[in-house]
């Protein structure tokens, strides 16, 4: 598991400060194991105080300022998950763990957190959130969900197997996106009106990415990025086929809210232009690593004894090779919100 990128895919709840509960499913990457460093660290873009219209990245570091709390892991004993449940869990797919083990994709058995178990803890938690079907949609119809960057695991265990990108990009993202988009489908089912479903980053520039199928040929490579270009590729094709399925779901259900927010294109943006979003001229390095071309070495992740951070996390895009840093998700929050890169802007969505 170690060479694998450990993506958190998670289904969160949240409420507004006031009334309304919102709930968001969403997905993020992080290769933090323990509750303590994923609420410091890892909890993105489900900052709402949605009554206010006001959204922000800083929730993750301050909620009490904005009247939250931390949001409680689904798993927690004797917890109310009236303020917000957490079911994401490191490594998470879209596809059925299973896919994986019975067609001989990995050696080891992975945990039980794909998106359906993560779906079937949501029905689990559902029961103490409201008890009748009436009652379940008027709940959920005054909630958000917010379904993240699925599939990230997917593709990178299929590619650590053996599969070429190609073959990933023509039979297997077509079936990640349909499973993204019938959880969607269950949770409107449910009764869920508002929603906002993510985009992938471009997983070519992602320094464990560029690490583990690094290339000899400079062809490989963007030449305004210095990200392997089959992987972005692989990236963008997911996203429009999850675009088109968003535009697909809005039509069939008249009634729901659903944007489309992007990662890929303003996580480009800083690659391509750094300086002009606050960041150091060497956009694919990473802040908390050891050694390698990109500060990242596959071996020895942040975390481990003799691996440090860099004093100025803020100046740096990439976390630990996996993941971006808070000032990243800052800016690409910011973009979801008020635009350009989510279609509606998540502020919108209220309207």
């Amino acid at each position: 598991m170690d060479q694998a990128h450990n993506n958190v895919v998670g289904v969160f709840l949240l409420p507004p400060l006031s009334v309304s509960p919102i709930r968001s499913i969403q997905s993020e990457c992080t290769r933090f194991g323990t509750v303590d460093q994923f609420h410091e660290l890892k909890v993105k873009l489900c900052f709402v105080s949605w009554p206010l219209l006001r959204w922000t990245i800083d929730y993750r570091f301050h909620p009490k300022e904005y009247g939250l709390p931390f949001i409680q892991p689904s798993k927690e004993k004797n917890a109310s998950f009236t303020q917000g449940a957490n079911f994401a869990v490191a490594a998470a797919p879209a596809f059925p763990v299973e896919f994986f083990e019975k067609n001989g994709f990995v050696s080891y058995q992975l945990l039980r957190s794909s998106l359906d178990y993560q779906l079937a803890w949501f029905e689990e938690k559902k029961t103490s959130l409201c008890n009748t079907t009436a009652e379940c949609i008027q709940y959920f119809g005054k909630s958000l969900f917010i379904f993240g960057e699925f599939g990230v695991n997917d593709y990178t265990l299929l590619l650590l197997a053996g599969k070429s990108v190609q073959d990933v990009t023509n039979s297997y993202a077509p079936q990640v996106v349909k499973l993204i988009s019938e959880a969607v489908e269950k949770v409107i089912n449910d009764g869920a009106s508002i929603l906002a479903v993510a985009g992938q980053p471009p997983a070519g520039c992602m320094p464990v990415i560029l690490t583990l199928f690094a290339s000899s040929n400079k062809e490989d490579y963007e030449p305004d990025t210095g990200c392997l270009k089959e992987y972005n590729g692989l990236a963008m094709y997911h996203n429009s086929l999850l675009h088109q399925d968003v535009i697909r779901l809005r039509g069939k259900y008249p009634r729901v809210k659903i944007s489309y927010t992007d990662y890929y294109y303003p996580t480009i943006n800083v690659v391509k232009s750094p300086g002009l979003y606050g960041f150091i001229d060497t956009p694919l390095q990473v802040c908390c690593g050891k050694g390698g071309p990109y500060n990242f070495n596959i071996s020895e992740n942040c975390g481990m004894p003799g691996v440090s951070a860099c004093p100025n996390p803020s100046a740096y895009l990439h976390w630990d090779g996996a993941h971006l840093t808070e000032a990243a998700y800052r800016y690409i929050s910011s973009t979801w919100l008020d635009g350009p890169y989510a279609d509606p802007p998540l502020k919108k969505l209220h309207n």
